[in-house]
């Protein structure tokens, strides 16, 4: 509310790392030193300089200058999504007749806000590459391999700045490391487990 100064910059794009209200501002100044109207912001400490400050610099130096002093504030919340984690019901499974089911458990240690959702992700390798999504988390597979069942908590809602859009999944090519990047680049309020439940799918020996 003080409209303390956080940072400066030549676009209007700014990355801040705690909640909070915080407001975006325009400021139209002389940058020419030899101006009559040189707005010097060299006074200009982060943390403890205000907009107020500079617009009673403007002020009483009759300095023609501009501080959008309303700008857009935006408040920044803390994202309480958790997926929690997830244990497999058996860390080796026989694939049996051409077919093997992979079991996980929650934990119960996961938290949905209100209109989120649990989505349980089946992934393959080293590389974690996405098979199959399922909303239990109870898959079948037909292949031999390494599979590991995570649990993605996550906003469905398109109109949402957190809305988390899984239409860009490829199965067999997009991987959890791809989920977590589009999360994690474009300030989406979501959870991966991304460790989940590994399971090893190995030939019956019976």
């Amino acid at each position: 509310n003080n409209l303390v100064f956080d940072d400066v910059s030549s676009t209007p794009d700014f990355t801040v790392t705690g909640a909070g209200v915080y407001t975006i501002h325009t400021l139209l100044y002389d940058a020419d030193s030899t101006s009559p109207n040189f707005l010097d912001l060299s006074i200009v400490q982060f943390g403890t300089t205000t907009g107020v400050d500079v617009v009673g610099l403007v002020t009483a130096n009759n300095i023609c200058a501009s501080l959008d002093v309303a700008g857009a504030p935006i408040q920044v919340v803390p994202c309480t999504a958790d997926a929690g984690t997830i244990k497999a019901e058996f860390s080796h499974v026989s694939l049996v007749n051409g077919s093997a089911t992979l079991t996980g458990f929650p934990q119960g240690n996961s938290n949905v806000p209100t209109g989120y959702y649990i989505l349980y992700v089946l992934t393959s390798g080293s590389n974690l590459v996405i098979e199959q999504v399922s909303t239990t988390p109870v898959f079948t597979v037909n292949a031999l391999g390494n599979y590991t069942i995570h649990t993605l908590v996550y906003n469905a809602d398109s109109t949402s700045s957190d809305f988390l859009d899984l239409s860009v999944v490829q199965f067999g090519t997009t991987t959890g490391v791809d989920v977590v990047n589009l999360i994690n680049q474009n300030g989406i309020c979501a959870s991966l487990d991304v460790a989940g439940a590994p399971v090893s799918v190995e030939a019956c020996l019976a």
